[in-house]
């Protein structure tokens, strides 16, 4: 995870090099399509990169609680699971994520391309925001549907399509008792994002007020306000990642919990007990039908 944390980072110092780059060598004197077109494949090319670093480690947290839910006695599991991301699992999640990256430059295009028709007239710069509506809402869902699709691919190593198919199945058995888990559990996450980002933008304030006077000279007076937000940003954004670990965590035991619930009495009893407590409690009953092999496709 942090491996994949810096990279993020860096990659982002990088296109934000390559894009200031873009913009002096094509203003003003070059053609606007082309550098338009220089600009989509910059953009395309950033989300693309993004999106395959955030489903390495969907695709690794999941494949991690596939090895604990079936006991199969891998050394290291959790850097077996991230080696056969970046390997054996790296086809389908660049595929799956260039899915999303098209979606997320659509509309990144569109809302510049509503910004540029302010003077063309109303009408279109308002068919231009309302289709940018649209590719937002397609956007949410394609990354919505892809967590789960991603956490097929690391639990039981199957290619994106088929993923994708295995999901739509979940969601026409299971539909509403995932929405339910899911706003669930995200709520509680997006709260612990926020607390731990107020956390983070108080400590700035008061490292700008009362902080060592080598760091603080020089400021001026309303610099607080502006640390704030810095650390705002920079806390929401750090405990953003943690948390979609701890995400990636819950739909993992979710879809094992729903297609291996006995794998899980054989290998872990104690957990299993309280799973199966807290299942019964939403008013679910689970049956013989949905039990799977007690033994992870990913062993043979």
């Amino acid at each position: 995870l942090p491996i994949l944390v810096l990279l993020t980072g860096l990659w982002s110092l990088v296109f934000g090099l390559a894009e200031f780059g873009v913009y002096w060598h094509f203003q003003p004197s070059s053609e606007g399509s082309s550098a338009f077109c220089v600009y989509v494949l910059l953009l395309l090319t950033f989300f693309w990169t993004v999106q395959v670093f955030r489903n390495i480690v969907v695709v690794t947290v999941s494949g991690t609680g596939a090895e604990w839910w079936f006991s199969q006695g891998l050394m290291s599991p959790t850097l077996m699971a991230f080696l056969r991301a970046i390997t054996y699992d790296l086809g389908p999640i660049c595929f799956g994520s260039l899915l999303v990256a098209f979606v997320q430059t659509l509309y990144s295009m569109l809302v510049y391309l509503a910004d540029s028709a302010k003077n063309r007239g109303g009408l279109f710069e308002c068919c231009l925001h309302c289709l940018a509506c649209c590719v937002v809402c397609l956007e949410r869902c394609a990354e919505y549907m892809n967590k789960y699709a991603f956490t097929y691919v690391g639990i039981y190593g199957y290619g994106f399509i088929d993923a994708g198919c295995k999901v739509m199945t979940l969601f026409v058995n299971e539909g509403l008792t995932v929405i339910q888990n899911d706003l669930l559990i995200e709520y509680l996450l997006l709260f612990g994002d926020v607390v731990v980002a107020a956390c983070t933008c108080v400590f700035g304030v008061l490292l700008a007020e009362r902080g060592p006077a080598a760091w603080t000279e020089g400021l001026h007076p309303e610099a607080r306000g502006v640390v704030g937000a810095v650390a705002f940003v920079l806390g929401y954004g750090i405990s953003g990642i943690m948390m979609g670990v701890v995400d990636a965590a819950t739909k993992a035991v979710f879809v094992l919990y729903l297609e291996n619930p006995h794998v899980l009495e054989k290998t872990h009893e104690t957990e299993h007990t309280s799973l199966k407590a807290a299942w019964e409690a939403t008013g679910h009953e689970r049956s013989e039908e949905h039990t799977s092999e007690l033994q992870s496709p990913l062993q043979s």
